[in-house]
């Protein structure tokens, strides 16, 4: 893990690289795609276990299930969307993260990772505002320090 983003993550919204940091975390040592898929679920997972203590199971399921029907949303209103969207399957086995990666490929199955997550993220900025967010998903991923970040990730976002 690191200690800080990198100088070109910086400029992206905090949610963005809170979730980058959250996949790396995750699947950085995976070198074939059946770990991968299972470090890119395990990310998934690890992130619903942090919002479980926040929020509940319920809450959490419900939370990210909503990111990702804002994926589809925002996939159905690109001219060309080359991933294949997220299902909820995606939040239940390991199966579809391991047809992702076969299919598209390593970092597109990160990209689409880190996309979840990043809505995750900013739903719950919504909810429980930025500073609460970040303090608790930092206790878990250490490797991002929301202190170098001052975008509010939820600005701008219709959910």
């Amino acid at each position: 893990m690191r200690s800080s983003p990198p100088a070109e993550k910086r400029s992206e919204p905090p949610a963005r690289v809170l979730a980058a940091t959250i996949v790396e975390a995750e699947s950085a040592r995976a070198s074939e795609p059946a770990t991968l898929a299972q470090q890119l679920h395990g990310s998934v997972l690890g992130a619903a276990q942090v919002l479980k203590g926040l929020i509940g199971e319920v809450g959490a399921h419900a939370l990210l299930s909503r990111a990702v029907h804002l994926m589809r949303a925002a996939r159905t209103n690109e001219l060309s969307a080359p991933a294949p969207a997220l299902t909820g399957q995606h939040l239940k086995d390991v199966r579809p993260w391991q047809d992702l990666v076969e299919q598209q490929g390593a970092a597109l199955a990160r990209q689409q990772a880190e996309n979840l997550l990043e809505h995750a993220i900013t739903l719950l900025c919504g909810f429980i505002g930025t500073e609460l967010t970040f303090r608790v998903f930092s206790r878990s991923y250490p490797g991002f320090r929301a202190d170098e970040t001052s975008h509010d990730p939820a600005e701008g976002q219709d959910s």
